[in-house]
């Protein structure tokens, strides 16, 4: 949890009125952090969410709902190329005679929740900044920013879900350690005008 030096939370409107005069991305990319207390980080976050509850929930919905709209025009597509039923998954000896086919389906899933998680975790970061400046945030302008980040948030996420896979899988606490310091790699993709790799 940071906070900026020279703009505080906003609170007067003084600050107020600079903050919405300045372009959001150009605000959170030129500030100066210092580290806050556990108790002003939660309360900054539950105000946060407070009052963006609206969009967050649009968002959260549309990635949902587009979601489980193409897994359902994508599915019986795979099934038919599989020849494989759907519905016998449930049976044990079935399952284990088609592991081939039960794991190219989970991969598929994974891959488009990856190609439109990555697209909504922009929209939903330009969002936060937007309702933190106490600006009001625009669906559209958050569509925009996730599209077109989208590309370099996918990278990222592949990049740190491979050692914190494998951290996980033969060392429990290297994956924890790298999942809490990776925990925030994707914020400064959408919110820094320029992206350092460097972690």
């Amino acid at each position: 949890a940071l906070l900026h030096r020279d703009h505080p939370y906003p609170g007067t409107s003084q600050q107020n009125k600079h903050l919405v005069a300045t372009d959001t991305m150009d605000e959170l990319s030129d500030a100066t952090f210092e580290r806050l207390s556990l108790d002003e980080s939660l309360r900054r976050t539950f105000s946060v969410y407070r009052r963006g509850f609206g969009i967050f929930t649009l968002i959260a919905v549309l990635f949902s709902a587009i979601m489980a709209a193409l897994w359902a025009i994508l599915l019986p597509i795979l099934l038919a190329l599989l020849n494989v039923d759907g519905k016998d998954f449930v049976d044990p000896d079935y399952l284990v005679d088609h592991m081939k086919q039960f794991y190219l389906l989970l991969g598929v899933n994974w891959v488009l929740s990856m190609l439109l998680g990555a697209v909504a975790q922009g929209m939903m970061i330009k969002a936060v900044a937007d309702v933190y400046l106490e600006q009001a945030p625009a669906f559209k302008d958050c569509f925009k920013i996730g599209l077109k980040k989208a590309g370099v948030i996918l990278l990222a996420s592949l990049l740190v879900i491979v050692p914190i896979t494998f951290g996980s899988l033969f060392f429990l606490v290297p994956g924890i350690y790298l999942t809490v310091q990776w925990f925030v790699v994707r914020p400064p993709i959408v919110i820094e005008i320029k992206v350092s790799w460097t972690v």
